[in-house]
């Protein structure tokens, strides 16, 4: 949710009475922003309104049209910056993005089912599914937090798991 308003600071500064407006604002309860914007309070209106349609953009769904595909060179380059093994990400990321590469970020949820289907028909166990599926996850979730394409965090449920191999 986004709440704002419009504020008038005076002042005085060698012997003259000065004036400037500014816009107070916060979004989702966090913490108040405030900043000096005009030297009229139609102009510091006309900055809170483009600050309100901005955050309304980002509410509606800044992903629209976007894939996973738009998502994997951000991704790959997250993980190359906290010198992660690329090379097993980029095997997971293979077959994820020869499912998911042009589904909408919107609709990779209600999709994980057919991809787990697809891939048991391949003959993968539960454990690689999860593992890929860990990746989707850690994706989706940096497509919400960090590159700011998704209105709300979608979660994927994993699979239950063979026990522990025994070691006769």
């Amino acid at each position: 949710m986004f709440k704002g308003g419009v504020y008038c600071r005076r002042w005085t500064y060698e012997g003259k009475n000065r004036k400037a407006w500014g816009i107070r604002y916060s979004v989702n309860g966090g913490p108040v922003k405030r900043e000096i914007v005009a030297d009229t309070k139609e102009a510091a209106e006309h900055e809170l309104d483009k600050k309100r349609e901005d955050y309304k953009n980002r509410l509606l769904g800044v992903a629209e049209g976007k894939t996973l595909q738009d998502v994997a060179k951000p991704y790959r380059d997250y993980q190359k910056a906290k010198e992660h093994d690329l090379v097993t990400i980029e095997a997971r990321l293979k077959n994820l993005l020869a499912y998911f590469g042009t589904t909408a970020l919107e609709d990779i949820e209600e999709k994980a089912d057919g991809y787990i289907l697809a891939r048991r028909k391949d003959g993968v166990t539960n454990g690689t599914i999860n593992r890929e599926i860990a990746v989707l996850n850690h994706m989706l979730h940096l497509a919400w937090r960090r590159f700011k394409m998704l209105r709300h965090r979608p979660f994927l449920e994993r699979l239950t798991e063979a026990g522990p191999r025994n070691g006769n």
